[in-house]
This record gives structure tokens, sequence and C-alpha cells, in this order.
């Protein structure tokens, strides 16, 4: 009898051996970079106007649309004004919703304030490189200071400047 147990035992663990196992778990995403940020085809500097809800509520994985001004295209192409963008609350790795998260508008930028958008796709909405490493608050001077050799492209669109005086 021991020796018919020994028999199984030996055989279930060859079969099952470690080495011929493929993983049963996705590897881990690697971090973003600021590099292939910086490789984006549509790089805009743009002013934060307001979100709305895309569906019956905000969460961590279903994030708001953020409505920006387009101030600036310092990268690529676009003939619009607005840009609507994903406001994803993280940056693709979390497989799971942090344990005490909750949406509260003080999670959205200022209004008014200026950002450079790193877009990584052409969608409705679109979305920013990575989600939330894709935006960085930008200079009202350049706004590309995290990307120091990206060249400027001519804007295709006329925009009045932003205006950084105070009084109105």
């Amino acid at each position: 009898m021991h020796l018919i147990l020994i028999f199984f035992a030996h055989l279930f663990l060859s079969s099952n051996s470690v080495s011929d196992q493929k993983p049963t778990h996705n590897e881990p995403m690697p971090a973003p970079t600021s590099q292939e940020m910086c490789r984006a085809k549509l790089i805009v500097r743009a002013e934060y106007k307001g979100f709305r809800k895309k569906g019956a509520k905000i969460s961590y994985f279903d994030p708001p649309l953020a409505n920006y001004r387009v101030d600036k295209v310092l990268r690529g192409k676009y003939d619009k004004s607005e840009i609507s963008i994903r406001y994803d609350f993280h940056d693709g790795s979390p497989c799971r919703e942090p344990y005490d998260w909750s949406f509260t508008d003080n999670l959205m930028p200022k209004k008014g304030s200026l950002w450079v958008l790193f877009i990584g796709e052409n969608g409705n909405p679109h979305t920013t490189y990575r989600g939330d490493f894709g935006r960085t608050p930008a200079q009202a001077d350049t706004g590309l200071d995290v990307c120091q050799n990206i060249p400027e492209v001519n804007q295709p669109i006329t925009i009045e400047p932003i205006s950084t005086d105070t009084k109105a």
C-alpha cells in the first residue's frame, strides 16, 4: 500500500514540476517613465475648466471626464479649442481600488490651472499617457519643463492666450 502511495505521489509531483508550469498571473506593469511620456504624439498645454460624470457614479476605475481649454499645442495637431480627458486617478498599475478611496471634488485640479497633457490615445474621450502620470502642472511661460528636448510645433489653431493678469 505504501508503495502505491509513493508511486502516485511521485507521479503527481513530477507532472506538476514548477519548471513545466506556466505563470498563472500577469507580470507587473513596468513603471511609467518621463522619457516614454515625452514621446506622446499629441502634447497640449491646457486650462482646466471643470469635470462631468461619465456614468452614475465616479469611482477609482470609472473616473470623471475633465474638460480643458487648449491654450497651446506643443506637439502634434489638434484643431479644437476644447479637449475632454478621462481623468484617471492612477497610472494603470493598480489592480484594486485603494481600501479607503472615495471621490471628492478636492481630487480634481483647481479651475483655471494650467496643465501639460501628454495624450496617449486618440479616442473619445482622450486619455493621457498612463493616466495620472501623463498630466503635469504647466509653467505659464513654456509648459514643457518636464521634457527639455521636445521641439515645439506651430499651433494649428488660433486661441486667445490665457491671461495671467488677476485683475478682471
